[in-house]
């Protein structure tokens, strides 16, 4: 994230325009394009914009630092989920030693569990859950926050199958009637979770209420960005409920549309 963005997350969290942000310090038509990356602004005054707006600097600029730290995550965990569905092992345990120094111990785990699925070896890796609810669990309403709740998403694999229809449970209880009035990033990290809960359910006989992770996907939004998840739910649906046919029609429409890859991590 850059600086540009950081004060636009500031100046919209705190519910101005950006006038009323900048006042007399920049012309709202100058500051408009320092949002958008479009000019710099000098040190000067955004000294003066932190000042006037009760931003400390020190939160200001660690800000900056922890998001292009989770941004750098962010783009190695995109890299992981292509290498996964590339099946490509080399390129997995590339990206597994480049992390082996990282502090980041949930990423390095999710590179663990993607390469030994790739090898054929896919562990649960339990003596790792305590961690992973340390994260979901810290703080205060994980069920709210979209990166615990994608976090849960990730690790599915880690907890014992009778572990998770609680999990599920507790995300069906806050979203099942609002779910579609959610933000985006709830609604994507609701929608792998559920994802990934079915494709649990369908290994494995002695997870349950697949109902409710399917009616979750199928009250998402009718947003583009959640097109393939709506798919998917009513994939589950017909798989769960016998309807081959229709399974048939959605394996086709996925060639089609040039997602085989998705295909192969669907069960048949």
């Amino acid at each position: 994230m850059n600086i540009g963005e950081a004060l636009k997350q500031y100046r919209t969290s705190a519910g101005l325009t950006q006038k009323e942000f900048t006042q007399n310090i920049l012309s709202p038509a100058h500051y408009s394009k320092i949002e958008r990356n479009l000019h710099d602004i000098s040190a000067n005054d955004l000294l003066k914009l932190l000042n006037q707006n009760k931003i400390r600097y020190s939160d200001f600029f660690s800000s900056l630092n922890q998001n292009s730290i989770e941004e750098q995550d962010e783009k190695i965990s995109d890299q992981l989920l292509s290498a996964y569905y590339d099946r490509d092992v080399d390129k997995a345990k590339e990206i597994y030693t480049q992390i082996s120094t990282s502090d980041n111990d949930l990423l390095k785990l999710r590179a663990k569990l993607i390469l030994d699925t790739l090898q054929g070896g896919r562990r649960k890796l339990s003596k790792n859950k305590d961690k992973i609810l340390q994260k979901v669990f810290s703080g205060n309403h994980w069920n709210s926050d979209s990166s615990k709740i994608l976090i849960l998403a990730n690790f599915i694999e880690v907890f014992d199958p009778l572990d998770l229809p609680f999990f599920l449970n507790q995300i069906y209880k806050k979203y099942q009637n609002n779910l579609a009035q959610q933000p985006l990033k709830i609604q994507e990290s609701v929608a792998t979770f559920c994802i990934n809960y079915l494709y649990s359910a369908s290994q494995n006989k002695h997870i349950g209420s697949t109902d409710k992770a399917i009616h979750l996907l199928t009250q998402l939004t009718e947003s583009p960005e959640l097109g393939i998840e709506k798919i998917l739910g009513y994939y589950y649906h017909c798989y769960f409920t016998n309807q081959k046919d229709q399974l048939e029609i959605i394996t086709k429409l996925l060639k089609q549309s040039n997602l085989s890859k998705i295909i192969d991590i669907l069960p048949q």
